[in-house]
C-alpha cells in the first residue's frame, strides 16, 4: 500500500530507534531527519532559491553562508 515518504521515513526511525539509542546517535539522526522533511534537503533549497530569485548568484552566496555557519558549529 502506498504511503507518503514522510510517513514511511518516520516508521523506518521508530523501527531503529532502539539501535540508534543505544549506540546514542538517537537526538541526532532524529533531529536531523526531522530537519531534513521539515524544510528539505540542500537541493531542494537551493532550486526554491533559484526559483524565487532566478539568479544563480543567490544560489552560491545560500551555499556560502550555510559553509560558514557549519564551520562556524564545528
Amino acid at each position: 500500500q502506498p504511503v507518503p515518504a514522510k510517513d514511511h521515513v518516520r516508521s523506518l526511525l521508530d523501527y531503529i530507534k532502539p539501535a540508534l539509542e543505544h549506540h546514542n546517535d538517537w537526538d541526532t539522526v532524529n533531529q536531523q531527519v526531522n530537519d531534513i522533511l521539515t524544510h528539505g534537503n540542500s537541493a531542494q533549497r537551493q532550486r526554491q532559491i533559484y526559483q524565487e530569485t532566478g539568479c544563480y548568484k543567490a544560489v552560491v552566496d545560500y551555499l556560502i553562508a550555510q559553509g560558514a555557519t557549519t564551520l562556524a558549529v564545528a
